[in-house]
């Protein structure tokens, strides 16, 4: 089943599909194998059926595969360094004959 509507990572599980029907029919199996072997899932961490997952660090859509851009803002707010002996290494084209 994995890798054919069905990922796993760890303790996630993300299920796949084109259609709707196609997700449901994915669904009854995925349920019936976890039910056979025991596993439960905590239904509230289950997202069903939505067209949009964040999932490790990326936001999976319609349109395609982003990076999240919670985790970019995270990125771009983080304060720059500052050190004041820094001196920029000079190229060898910018160094004084």
């Amino acid at each position: 089943m994995i890798g054919k509507g069905l990922l796993a990572y760890i303790d996630d599980v993300t299920i796949y599909s084109k259609t709707f029907d196609e997700h449901l029919q994915l669904l009854r199996k995925i349920f019936a194998r976890l039910r056979k072997e025991n596993l439960f899932l905590k239904p509230s961490k289950c997202t069903i059926a939505t067209d949009r997952i964040q999932i490790l660090g990326y936001v999976v859509d319609k349109d395609g595969l982003k990076t999240d851009p919670l985790k970019v803002a995270a990125v771009a707010r983080f304060p720059r360094p500052v050190d004041r002996n820094y001196e920029p290494m000079k190229l060898e084209s910018e160094k004084e004959s």
